[in-house]
């Protein structure tokens, strides 16, 4: 009856119809709260995910750094230990491997004997195989006072490696890690080195070398032989780059530089 009223006349029902609407307000009113409280209560929990999003790469660069700078600690520590008597080291010979103790003054370094004793010069603190920790490299003069060779000290795993190498071996040394090496007029370039142990890979960046028979000069850029511009356009943006700093060898001056990898870093608790 009620429908059949509705049809005939469009005001027929209006006052149930109208009570019917009030109640429908009320309900959609209520679950519009419901939704806001719903809808703020996820908000906050997107936002307290995107606070952790963002959160988390910081913590892990935060750990990551702290990581490095304890592991860099370690290696110059160790390296230094040597060069100040504390510890021993491995001197990584192309016949054998031997331990021994560092004494800055040499009459015999690797097998070779100076006339007389000789000392090491100067040091740097270099990355040269850019594992992301430091290395102790010093220069040895010969008796006349002229670079004879340098030798390199190293880190890994527990144990000091001590490398040596002639000069014309690390004519340059870029902070970068890029060692210019020669032997020879025509046969000579830019290199990087890699360690393992005892053991040491030269990898050529770019380098020249000459003919058999020294009628001509070939020149390459890892494994693949260029053209002279070519080469040299490499070479000139390798050499450069800005190379490492030396400092007069000195145990006060070594302790110093020592300092700066082992002192608490700014924002760090001393520990």
């Amino acid at each position: 009856m009620y429908a059949s009223a509705m049809l005939r006349s469009p005001c027929a029902g209006m006052g149930r119809q109208s009570r019917a609407a009030g109640t429908t307000k009320l309900l959609l009113r209520r679950k519009l709260n419901s939704l806001r409280k719903d809808l703020f209560f996820v908000h906050r929990v997107i936002a307290w995910g995107l606070c952790l999003l963002l959160a988390m790469p910081s913590a892990a660069f935060a750990q990551t750094a702290q990581t490095a700078s304890a592991n860099a600690a370690a290696a110059m520590q160790n390296c230094a230990g040597v060069l100040l008597g504390k510890r021993d080291y491995l001197r990584c010979a192309e016949t054998g491997s031997a331990r021994a103790t560092f004494t800055p003054k040499v009459k015999e370094w690797y097998g070779y004997e100076f006339p007389k004793a000789t000392s090491f010069d100067r040091f740097s603190v270099t990355d040269v195989d850019a594992d992301g920790l430091p290395e102790l490299l010093l220069e040895l003069l010969d008796t006349e006072g002229y670079p004879f060779g340098y030798e390199l000290f190293r880190y890994e795993n527990g144990e000091v490696y001590g490398y040596p190498f002639v000069a014309r071996a690390m004519e340059t040394v870029t902070r970068e890690g890029d060692v210019f090496a020669s032997s020879g007029a025509n046969d000579n370039g830019w290199y990087q080195l890699r360690f393992s142990g005892d053991q040491v890979q030269w990898i050529a960046t770019c380098h020249t070398e000459s003919n058999a028979d020294q009628s001509g000069v070939r020149y390459w850029i890892g494994d693949q032989e260029v053209a002279k511009a070519e080469y040299d356009a490499r070479a000139a943006q390798i050499s450069s780059r800005e190379p490492i700093v030396w400092l007069p060898y000195a145990e006060d001056a070594l302790r110093t530089v020592v300092a700066k990898f082992t002192q608490p870093q700014s924002g760090e608790q001393p520990k």
